[in-house]
């Protein structure tokens, strides 16, 4: 049965390679021209998600509740007119600490997720977060909303480029360019993104102005995310 098996996958790459080579063969049977389409495409993310995590904590003798602290979360993001459909519960738990050697306390936790749309509103946001001090928080992730058609957008760039490149060859030389006998994605990435500020996290013991040297924090940026597109193409020459 091994070898059975062994013999089924040699004739299936024999085929392969055999097919691969018949079909080059076809494309240099005619004149042709082969040319690789690059395009690069820029945006600033709009989809920002934030981790915030509140823990019950003592300040002098009164304890701070993980509900009071949530409620005061509440008013705060709405008061920056950020929806409340927008914050989302990630998990909630409770975590036994030993106090001393005959009791233990609960100590609660919440973790929220909290999307926002722009880097000034971030700013915002983390200006509230250290009002409120909050356990932690930092920036969970970040995309477009419309990355998808954003992709086929700089796809369709590389595919005209390459078609270009073509023209300008083949007209140098007193040619045209025919149809295309062969079209391959040779790439398709995301070059880039992150923020200019990579410190955006903090927690309970450092405060928000610490990490963050900008004066004005409302005028944190976000770095572009970048796609990039190569498609390599023959064209045959009329």
């Amino acid at each position: 049965m091994k070898n059975l098996c062994l013999s089924l996958i040699f004739l299936f790459l024999f085929l392969t390679l055999l097919q691969a080579q018949t079909v080059d063969e076809k494309f240099f049977d005619q004149p042709h021209v082969e040319v690789t389409g690059v395009a690069k495409l820029s945006v600033v993310p709009d989809e920002i998600v934030i981790a915030i995590g509140l823990q019950e904590r003592m300040e002098g003798k009164d304890k701070i509740s993980v509900s009071g602290q949530e409620a005061a979360l509440k008013t705060a993001i709405r008061n920056l007119g950020i929806p409340l459909e927008q914050l989302t519960l990630a998990n909630a738990g409770a975590n036994y600490v030993k106090l001393s050697w005959r009791q233990k306390d609960v100590i609660s936790k919440t973790n929220y997720h909290l999307e926002v749309n722009d880097a000034e509103k971030v700013g915002q946001v983390f200006a509230v977060l250290n009002d409120l001090k909050v356990e932690s928080a930092y920036i969970l992730r970040f995309d477009h909303s419309k990355q998808d058609s954003l992709q086929q957008a700089v796809k369709i760039m590389a595919i005209k480029a390459a078609k270009k490149k073509a023209d300008y060859l083949l007209t140098a030389i007193g040619e045209q360019t025919g149809k295309a006998l062969h079209v391959r994605e040779t790439n398709a990435t995301l070059l880039g993104n992150g923020l200019r500020n990579d410190n955006y996290r903090f927690n309970f013991n450092t405060s928000y102005e610490a990490i963050n040297d900008q004066e004005d924090n409302t005028e944190l940026q976000f770095t572009e995310i970048e796609l990039e597109s190569s498609i390599y193409v023959i064209f045959a020459v009329q």
